[in-house]
């Protein structure tokens, strides 16, 4: 019969001793509560070993180890309950830290838009003849398309995103930086003198962000819009901003 008592077995088992190392404190507390658990359980099975035990055992042996058995159990229970709470509260600040970071990024692409259906080059020619084609692509688009009055110089960098897939000739999206926010809010609002025409323009959004887009999309089809990268759709008359799944599984 083992005499060391449970509290004593996990007592290593604090908060304050938790090692934070790489793996976390979740991690390591979980390893300490499955090696003391494994500690106490082995020293229960020799208890009830008879061939360690050659004594009779006793009424109050069995108490005992139905008493200790008890406290193992709720005690293994109150420990994982706490680890997993721990857990949950990291994946909530992961999670936090990820929106905030999409923020920031999306704060940077406001300056941006994207153009879509202008006719991708096929030709091998240099990289640097390619670049000054594609800025007259946009140029003509913006001029005589829209009938503007952009220069180069009101663009400060644009160039093809994704992957290259020569597939049914699909032209790559143009992502267009300017060289300001109001420039680029003047292009947004004048891109109703591209309809009826192969060229379309569209915000630049975050990945996430234009993941949970193509959701909102697949449910409000037209009624579904983004403004300086936040996503708004059109549920029972009423405009509704869309910042998570969780919104959008509110009025789905």
């Amino acid at each position: 019969m083992c005499e060391v008592p449970v509290c004593e077995v996990f007592c290593a088992y604090k908060p304050e001793n938790v090692c934070k190392n790489s793996e976390g404190p979740c991690a390591c507390g979980e390893k300490n509560l499955e090696a003391n658990f494994l500690t106490e359980l082995q020293s229960l099975k020799s208890a009830t070993n008879p061939t360690k035990s050659p004594t009779a055992t006793t009424p109050n042996d069995s108490n005992e180890l139905s008493f200790r058995i008890a406290n193992l159990e709720k005690y293994v229970k109150k420990e994982l309950a706490k680890i997993h709470l721990q857990l949950e509260e990291l994946c909530n600040k992961c999670e936090e830290s990820d929106k905030r970071y999409d923020n920031q990024v999306q704060q940077s692409n406001n300056y941006s838009l994207l153009f879509h259906g202008i006719v991708e080059n096929s030709s091998n020619s240099s990289s640097n003849s390619s670049q000054l084609h594609i800025y007259d692509q946009v140029l003509d688009v913006l001029n005589k398309s829209m009938g503007l009055s952009i220069q180069k110089s009101d663009i400060r960098s644009c160039y093809r995103i994704g992957k290259k897939v020569n597939v049914n000739n699909k032209a790559r999206p143009i992502a267009v930086y300017f060289t300001t926010k109001w420039l680029r809010d003047s292009v947004f609002f004048n891109k109703k003198k591209l309809k009826g025409k192969r060229v379309t323009i569209t915000e630049l959004l975050t990945k996430p962000k234009h993941e949970l887009f193509k959701k909102c999309a697949a449910v409000f089809k037209n009624n579904c819009w983004t403004s300086n990268g936040r996503i708004f759709v059109l549920s029972d008359n009423k405009k509704v901003l869309i910042s998570s799944n969780n919104d959008l599984d509110a009025i789905v």
